[in-house]
């Protein structure tokens, strides 16, 4: 007989366990467009393809299978959701090892945006108004803002990334504005607040329709003047200073009446006049009238008396 060698083999080893999961095991607040990620080698040295597991179930559903890459971008993942997942390793000689179930919860979008200042549907705003929201995170995050305002009732965005819940911005009267406060957190996640509107406050209506009217002569000296006034706003009200005298810029005599009439003393006779109101609203909001003007009548001149009581008596 004649003995041949010694042979020996190894058999193949199992690839390593899949680990270092990428959100970490446990983890929340992940963005929900996060990517997953592991680690994972082979003993042998062997190449190694991965089936992935992912999903809402604690027994997640095969995703993906014979992939190359330790990274699976699940797509767009809804947020504040816990999902489990897990990897298995596969050699080259059709050999696997399962890695744990791992699972993580997706951040939560920010509150949405309330309680605005100036109120939903309010009226008679000054056009110097701030503007002003409360906003929170369930997650704590510290949140930023993107604010929409303008006269459409889709507003264009005016200022982006603002740290603070306020913003101040340029209006004029008596006009309708539209505005929306768009939320984001640290990871991304956005809140739209609906879209408020308000109006602001409308300058009382001009003085008009002067008694007596302007460039007038003959006026009696004793007249009433008169004006109309009014606001645009309903629930308004609404006071007058009036001035008045000779001088083409005539001195206030009268402040914050509410009727629109107003009785000068005896006037002089044959004598220019000049006259103007200032309406002011309830919110400190005024309108200049124009100037008006007129010329009282001239004195009459009357004839002497008829002479009379004679004496020595008539026929005496």
């Amino acid at each position: 007989s004649t003995a041949g060698p010694t042979w020996y083999f190894q058999t193949n080893s199992l690839p390593n366990q899949p680990a270092n999961p990428i959100p970490s095991n446990g983890s929340t607040g992940i963005s929900p467009n996060a990517l997953l990620s592991w680690t994972c080698s082979d003993p042998n040295g062997d190449p190694l393809t991965y089936d992935v597991y992912f999903g809402t179930s604690s027994t997640p559903p095969k995703v993906a299978s014979n992939i190359s890459l330790a990274t699976y971008d699940p797509g767009p993942m809804n947020p504040t959701t816990q999902y489990y997942w897990k990897i298995v390793a596969w050699d080259i000689y059709s050999v696997s090892t399962a890695g744990p179930t791992w699972y993580f919860q997706t951040n939560s979008l920010p509150n949405q945006p309330s309680n605005p200042t100036p109120s939903n549907g309010s009226t008679g705003i000054s056009p110097n108004a701030l503007l002003s929201w409360t906003c929170s995170d369930p997650n704590g995050d510290t949140l930023t803002y993107d604010v929409y305002f303008g006269t459409s009732s889709t507003p264009p965005k005016v200022a982006s990334n603002i740290s603070t819940m306020n913003y101040y911005p340029t209006m004029t009267y008596g006009t309708l504005y539209y505005w929306k406060i768009v939320a984001w957190d640290l990871n991304s996640g956005s809140r739209a607040g609906p879209i408020w509107h308000f109006k602001t406050n409308s300058v009382p209506n001009q003085p008009s329709n002067p008694t007596p009217t302007n460039g007038s002569t003959g006026v009696p000296i004793n007249p009433d003047l008169s004006w109309t006034g009014g606001d645009p706003d309903p629930g308004d009200t609404v006071t007058y200073d009036v001035y008045f005298g000779t001088s083409s810029t005539p001195p206030k005599v009268a402040s914050n009446i509410s009727i629109t009439t107003y009785k000068p003393a005896t006037l002089l006779y044959n004598t220019n006049y000049y006259w103007k109101i200032i309406s002011w609203d309830n919110h400190g909001v005024s309108t200049v009238g124009p100037r008006w003007q007129f010329r009282t009548t001239s004195q009459t001149n009357q004839p002497p008396y008829t002479p009379s009581n004679p004496n020595p008596v008539n026929g005496a």
